[in-house]
């Protein structure tokens, strides 16, 4: 009798095991369950060629051209007349001899011209300084402003900067700093929205 029960308990064991495969007794093994789907779209992202900006876009290559007009007026006017007299100075004390009171008197002339040289110089140097700083702080803004257009008129929602083209350090210091600033490494070439930036800011001067 006891063995009787013990069959009829067995079958049905294996009857629910049958009518049951998520039990896992007779399930045959299969391919592993693919991943969740996720719950909406991903991030659309974009890429921009920082260097390229500045350097194609025509609002920044005019504001180059002005900084290298203005430096060369200042050359040719203040420094230029500064330096003509250092070298007139320079002139008449070659034609003097000994040291006479007038070759004295020329020597000091000299002295003081040029340092008024070199303090027009080093100012010169210093606005030169602050106006380039001053344009790349302008020049950043209004890239800004313009890559938000262009992502927000292709729906995208991140963008990175990014730099294409081969290295082009000039000694291994130079190539050394390159190859780890440039963060992107690979991304799809539709991804690169450079030229709508670039279109945007030609089109704003």
């Amino acid at each position: 009798m006891n063995s009787h029960k013990a069959l009829l308990s067995g079958l049905a064991v294996l009857l629910i095991a049958a009518l049951m495969p998520g039990l896992g007794l007779f399930a045959r093994p299969g391919p592993p369950a693919a991943p969740a789907a996720p719950d909406g779209p991903g991030t659309r992202v974009g890429m921009v060629d920082l260097f390229r900006v500045l350097k194609e876009a025509r609002p920044f290559i005019e504001d180059q051209e002005a900084i290298r007009s203005w430096i060369d007026k200042e050359q040719r006017t203040n420094l230029g007349v500064k330096k003509s007299e250092i070298e007139a100075l320079d002139a008449e004390l070659e034609m003097l001899e000994g040291e006479s009171e007038q070759r004295r008197n020329l020597l000091l002339k000299r002295d003081l011209a040029k340092l008024r040289f070199d303090h027009e110089f080093e100012h010169l140097e210093q606005e030169r300084g602050q106006r380039i700083s001053e344009s790349q702080k302008r020049a950043f803004a209004e890239v800004r402003q313009a890559v938000a257009e262009a992502a927000k008129a292709d729906g995208i929602e991140l963008v990175l900067q990014f730099r294409s083209g081969p290295l082009s350090g000039l000694n291994r210091s130079e190539i050394t700093s390159e190859m780890y600033l440039r963060n992107v490494l690979y991304s799809e070439a539709s991804l690169d929205i450079t030229n709508s930036v670039i279109t945007i800011l030609d089109a704003k001067r």
